[in-house]
C-alpha cells in the first residue's frame, strides 16, 4: 500500500498555511503547482495597499494585480488615500478598512473629490461588507459618505478611530450606524447629539466608547440608553470629573433594567459602592468585568457573587473597603474564572478557608505579599498555583516599587517552594516585575527543565547584577526569552 504524504493533501497544506507569515506564504508559491494552489488563496485574503507594511513591494500589490486576484479577497485594508485606484468590485469582501493622512498628502481641493468619488465608488460596489473600519477621517466626510455606508445592508460592525464627524452631518452619521451589531468610537469628536433623541439601536450588541471627544458624557450615556439590546460595553472617559456628574443616572438606568442583557463591562472611571454594587447586579450573567473604581466594598462584592457561575474575566484595584474573606472567596468562588487582575494581596488572607476553584484561570495578575512572620506561607501559596494546571500567563509583579518595596513578594527560590510549580506545563510568561528575588543558577535550571513552554520571564531574578547577567544568558541560549532582568 503506497503512503500518503500529508503535503500532499490541500486541506492540511492549507491549514498549516494558516500559520505562516505573508513572506512565508509567497515563498509557498513558488515550490510546486500544487502548493501554488492551496496557498494562493491564502496569499490574497487580506490585502494591505498603500503603505509599506505590505512587504511585497513595499505599498502593497499594483492594481492590475489586486484587480486580477480580487475574488479571493476578504479582508482589504487601504491607506494614504488610493482608494480611488483600488476601488474594484471584490465578491467576497467581508472586511474594509480605510485610513486616510491628509495632513501628510497635502491634497488639492480637486484630489479631495477624487478621494470621496473612489471612497464612495469602493463603498457601492461591495455591498456585502459586513466590518468597515474609517481611521483618520478628519475631513473628508459628508452626508454622501454616511448615506454609502446606511445602505450596506449588512454592514454589522463599525470602527471610528481618531476621525470626526462635524455638526451638520450628526444626524446622518447616528442614522448610517442604527443598524449595526457593533460600534466603536476610539478618539473620535462627535460634534453634539444632533438628533440622535430620534434615533434607535434595536441591533447594537457591542458598544465601545474610548475617549470620546465633543459629545459629552450625558450624550454618550443616551447612546448607550439606546440599545436595549446591549451585551458588551466598553466607557472609557477623556474626563472622568465630568463623568462623576452623570454617573449616578447611569447606576439608575442600569437598576430600572435599561440593559437586561448586560454581560460584559468595562469601565475607567470611579463610582461609589453602593451605584457600582446596582450597575453589577442588573447585569444578566456577567461573564466580563474591567473596573477602575477604588470604591469597590461589601455590596459590589455581594453583587458581584450574582454571577459566581458565569464570570470569566475580572479585573479590578484593590479598595481599602475589600476585606480579607472576600478576595479569598474570588479564588474559592468563582470556577468559571479564565482572567484574574486585581493587584496586590496579603497571601495570609487568600492561603485559608477551602480550595481555590478557579481552575480554569488561565492569566492570573496578583502580587502575593507577605509580611514579617508570614514566609512559611510561601510553600502553601506555591502548592495552591500548583492547581491551576491551565494557567498560561502569571504575573506576580507590580506596577508600583513603592508597592512591593514594603512587604516580600513571592519568592520564586527552591527552599521556598517553587518546585511545585512543575505541573503548570502551559505556563508561556511569568513576571516578577518590581520584586526582590534571589534566583540563581539552581532556579534557572529547574525554570528550564520544567516549565518547558516558558516563552518570557520579565523582571530582575536577583540583586546582583552579574548574576542577572548570566540568569539572562543561560535562559536566553535555551530559548527563553527575558525582559527587565538587569536591576
Amino acid at each position: 500500500m503506497s503512503s500518503i504524504n500529508a503535503l500532499d493533501l490541500p486541506e492540511i497544506v492549507q491549514h498549516v498555511g494558516t500559520y505562516l507569515t505573508r513572506s512565508n506564504l509567497v515563498q509557498c508559491l513558488t515550490v510546486c503547482k500544487a502548493w501554488y494552489c492551496a496557498f494562493l488563496p491564502l496569499v490574497w485574503r487580506e490585502v494591505a495597499v498603500g503603505h509599506r507594511s505590505f512587504q511585497s513591494n513595499g505599498g502593497g500589490p499594483h492594481a492590475e494585480v489586486l484587480e486580477h486576484h480580487r475574488d479571493l479577497v476578504s479582508a482589504l485594508e487601504i491607506k494614504n488615500d488610493v482608494s480611488s485606484a483600488f476601488a474594484f468590485e471584490y465578491p467576497n469582501l467581508k472586511t474594509l478598512e480605510l485610513a486616510l493622512f491628509s495632513h501628510i498628502l497635502a491634497l488639492s481641493s480637486g484630489d479631495e473629490h477624487s478621494r470621496l468619488d473612489g471612497l464612495l465608488k469602493l463603498i457601492a460596489l461591495n455591498p456585502l461588507v459586513e466590518r468597515l473600519i474609517f481611521f483618520g477621517f478628519n475631513e473628508c466626510t459628508t452626508t454622501e459618505l454616511w448615506a454609502a455606508v446606511a445602505g450596506l445592508s449588512l454592514l454589522k460592525e463599525f470602527e471610528l478611530d481618531k476621525s470626526l464627524v462635524p455638526d451638520d452631518q450628526v444626524d446622518d452619521f447616528w442614522r448610517a450606524c442604527s443598524h449595526l451589531r457593533c460600534l466603536r468610537l476610539i478618539d473620535a469628536n462627535i460634534e453634539g447629539k444632533g438628533g440622535l433623541d430620534r434615533v434607535e439601536f434595536p441591533q447594537l450588541r457591542e458598544l465601545k466608547m474610548e475617549l470620546v471627544g465633543r459629545l459629552d458624557t450625558m450624550g454618550q450615556l443616551d447612546l448607550m440608553s439606546r440599545c436595549p439590546q446591549l451585551e458588551d460595553l466598553v466607557w472609557r472617559v477623556k474626563d472622568r470629573f465630568e463623568v462623576s456628574k452623570v454617573w449616578e443616572t447611569f447606576a439608575q438606568r442600569a437598576a430600572s433594567g435599561t440593559w437586561r442583557n448586560l454581560k460584559q463591562l468595562t469601565l475607567n472611571f470611579g463610582m461609589d459602592d453602593m451605584e457600582l454594587s446596582q450597575v453589577i447586579g442588573a447585569m444578566n450573567q456577567a461573564t466580563k468585568l474591567e473596573l477602575a473604581s477604588k470604591g469597590i466594598g461589601p455590596l459590589t462584592f455581594r453583587s458581584l457573587q450574582l454571577h459566581t457561575n458565569s464570570l470569566r474575566e475580572l479585573r479590578f484595584p484593590i479598595s481599602k473597603q475589600l476585606t480579607g474573606s472576600m478576595l479569598r472567596d474570588i479564588f474559592c468562588c468563582f470556577p468559571e474564572l479564565e482572567i484574574l487582575k486585581c493587584g496586590s494581596i496579603f497571601a495570609k488572607d487568600v492561603v485559608e478557608g477551602g480550595p481555590w476553584v478557579c481552575q480554569s484561570l488561565r492569566d492570573l495578575c496578583v502580587l502575593f505579599l507577605f509580611r514579617e512572620g508570614e514566609q512559611d506561607l510561601q510553600p502553601l501559596i506555591f502548592q495552591r498555583l500548583s492547581k491551576l494546571v491551565k494557567l498560561e500567563s502569571f504575573s506576580n509583579g507590580s506596577g508600583s516599587t513603592a508597592e512591593a518595596s514594603d512587604f516580600q513578594a513571592l519568592d520564586f527560590r527552591m527552599q521556598s517552594g517553587l518546585g511545585a510549580l512543575a505541573s503548570l506545563q502551559n505556563l508561556k510568561y511569568l513576571s516578577v516585575y518590581n520584586t526582590r528575588q534571589w534566583m540563581g543558577i539552581e532556579e534557572a535550571e529547574w525554570i528550564l527543565a520544567h516549565l518547558r513552554n516558558l516563552d518570557l520571564i520579565r523582571g530582575s531574578m536577583s540583586p546582583d547584577k552579574d548574576n542577572n547577567t548570566k540568569l539572562k544568558k543561560l535562559l536566553w541560549d535555551h530559548g527563553v526569552r527575558t525582559a527587565g532582568l538587569v536591576p
